[in-house]
């Protein structure tokens, strides 16, 4: 792991690399153009140029076509009422939204972290979910 040797059980290491597959969306694909090698997943170079490029291209794509929310593209309560109003791709131009599902790799997308960022959300001292402890919100 992580270009290092390490001793590997059989079960585990397919069960690990066909998981990483399946996420990738390379299972049952016999195609020359996607060359992935998932047999060390923990190397820097497969995170960033494989596993975060992915989910950060279909990412990308989802919230083009869907206008998905939560999305990173909203940090305020006046940004997400004009994202709200936007028309998504597959309303408009179904045909090329079709066309970009179809370039999504597997099941991984990031999570937006960053949804809301500039808002603060937390309650009101004065009301009852003020009252109450945090840890009940988290």
């Amino acid at each position: 792991m992580n270009s290092q040797p390490f001793p590997l059980g059989k079960f585990a290491g397919s069960l690990r690399r066909r998981l990483f597959k399946e996420h990738l969306g390379l299972l049952g694909v016999e195609n020359e153009e996607i060359d992935i090698n998932v047999i060390d997943p923990v190397s820097e170079a497969f995170y960033k140029n494989i596993w975060y490029d992915t989910a950060a291209k279909n990412t990308e794509i989802y919230e083009a076509v869907f206008h998905c929310i939560p999305s990173n593209k909203v940090r305020t309560f006046a940004e997400l009422k004009k994202y709200k109003e936007l028309q998504p791709l597959y309303v408009d131009e179904p045909v090329q939204a079709e066309q970009m599902l179809n370039r999504i790799l597997g099941h991984i997308v990031l999570l937006p972290l960053d949804f809301m960022c500039n808002e603060v959300l937390t309650p009101p001292p004065g009301t009852v979910e003020g009252i109450m402890p945090t840890a009940l919100w988290t």
